[in-house]
């Protein structure tokens, strides 16, 4: 059986890994990638002595056993456990990240403290709040009007680029748990008891994120899975037998062609809808709304010091600052090599023709700089490299009415034989990296004896996977 699996990021290369441990199959698997990198957002790069990934990544202890099993073969004694130290910037000072009880109670205002202890009597007092349609109103249920103000309102204007009210309630969903205030504050209180240390720690690969994808490559090629890396999808033709052909470009402008049985894409699913040939029915004069994509810009700054803080993240929600987070990548891994430098890494959302992306990457710095000097943060002057990377289609956007037209593409998807879109992009959904991997193992499981795709396994996998709550 012929499976062509459509981007080599961590849902892709994950599918193809547990595709090629099914010893009750035969099964000839190709992974076709437009960069010439694998690991898609997980992936990382050295430059000037920094190990650097794009953006600040880590791995939940939490994940499925069998994933973790599965990681630690990939990486043997360079999976780290991590101690977690973050920070983060509100009410004009840095409070710890994840919060502590003890920390919230000698940093934060009374005003602050008075007014969360409020809301959390109001939840006790009236439980069953009525949360409504819009991301404001179901976190004004959840949490209450003091943290919505001043935390989850502020930063959701800034990663989605929309006011609350024009944001859908599920994203408010996917990322607090429907325990809202009480849940955040029994948490809190339940970590300052507990004897383990599973909530302040995390995973993470001694040589950054892309090592994962760069050890499951080698493992797959290994295996005998084919990676045909600058490939340039241009159609996918199918027939009321299912899919049949790839047809793309390679970088040296050479065709390529590819036969397939079965097609697991991991390209956003409005691409994969362009892709199709014939254009389905559904999709012709489609004036019913888009899915939008968040874009992240990064900035990257090697600096002739050997820490700039003892952190390894740094989250400002505030609209003063126009990133959201701030890495110091050699804190992830805890290497002490190479000396007498450091990188950050500075996230910052945005459309593709916002202002601060039009910027030279000289001002983009100074105006870095300038934020970060406000928030206290000293900055040797000098930088020893700076560059920029730009990725168009970081995060969903989950405004409103945008669940018609996803179900929508997905419906057009699951009606092609043989054709499945799965991961970040592919299902239009918020996850961590154990969620991505999580997918993609559940993708694997669902052909059976003889090839056959089991779709209503597939449509419970979907449902379960409603219920991802995203962590940071």
């Amino acid at each position: 059986m012929r499976i062509t699996i459509l981007g080599a990021g961590l849902s892709g290369l994950y599918t193809a890994w547990r595709l090629s441990q099914r010893r009750d199959l035969d099964l000839e698997i190709t992974i076709l990638e437009k960069a010439q990198d694998v690991g898609g957002l997980c992936r990382s790069f050295a430059h000037g002595g920094i190990q650097f990934d794009l953006g600040s990544h880590r791995l939940h202890p939490s994940c499925r056993p069998e994933i973790l099993d599965d990681l630690k073969h990939f990486l043997g004694n360079d999976l780290l456990l991590r101690p977690r130290r973050g920070r983060i910037r509100m009410l004009g000072r840095f409070l710890n990240f994840p919060l502590d009880l003890k920390n919230l109670g000698m940093n934060c205002p009374l005003s602050f403290t008075m007014g969360v202890a409020r809301d959390a009597m109001m939840r006790i007092v009236r439980p069953k709040e009525v949360m409504g349609d819009s991301f404001r109103e179901t976190m004004l249920a959840l949490m209450g009007k003091t943290i919505c103000e001043r935390f989850y309102f502020p930063v959701a204007r800034k990663m989605w680029g929309l006011e609350p009210e024009q944001i859908s309630s599920k994203q408010a969903l996917v990322r607090t748990k429907s325990s809202g205030l009480r849940g955040v504050l029994f948490k809190i209180l339940a970590d300052l008891f507990s004897q383990t240390n599973a909530k302040t720690c995390f995973l993470y690969p001694r040589k950054g994120m892309g090592q994962i994808a760069g050890a499951m490559s080698q493992k797959l090629e290994q295996f005998g899975v084919t990676i045909c890396r600058g490939i340039n999808i241009k159609e996918i033709c199918y027939g009321e037998k299912g899919v049949r052909e790839v047809r793309a470009i390679q970088d040296t402008g050479e065709p390529f062609y590819l036969e397939t049985d079965l097609i697991f894409s991991s390209i956003p699913v409005s691409r994969l809808i362009d892709l199709l040939y014939p254009v389905p029915a559904d999709a012709r004069g489609n004036g019913d709304g888009t899915l939008i994509f968040r874009s992240m810009l990064f900035l990257f700054l090697v600096l002739p010091t050997e820490q700039i803080t003892p952190f390894d993240a740094h989250y400002f929600p505030e609209n003063h600052y126009c990133f959201t987070r701030i890495s110091e990548p050699k804190n992830y891994s805890g290497a002490s090599r190479p000396e007498g430098i450091t990188g950050l890494c500075v996230e910052i959302p945005c459309a593709p023709d916002d202002e601060v992306v039009q910027l030279t990457t000289e001002a983009l710095e100074m105006k870095i700089r300038k934020e970060l000097s406000l928030a206290g943060f000293v900055l040797p002057t000098e930088t020893k490299a700076v560059f920029r990377f730009l990725v168009p289609d970081a995060y969903p956007v989950y405004h409103l009415g945008y669940e018609q037209t996803k179900n929508k593409y997905l419906n057009m998807v699951s009606n092609i034989k043989g054709l499945i879109s799965l991961g970040r992009c592919g299902l239009f959904v918020h996850d961590n990296i154990h969620h991505t991997m999580a997918m993609a193992s559940d993708a694997a499981s669902c052909i059976e004896l003889g090839g056959r795709w089991n779709s209503s396994k597939w449509e419970e996998c979907l449902k379960s996977f409603q219920s991802f709550v995203v962590e940071d």
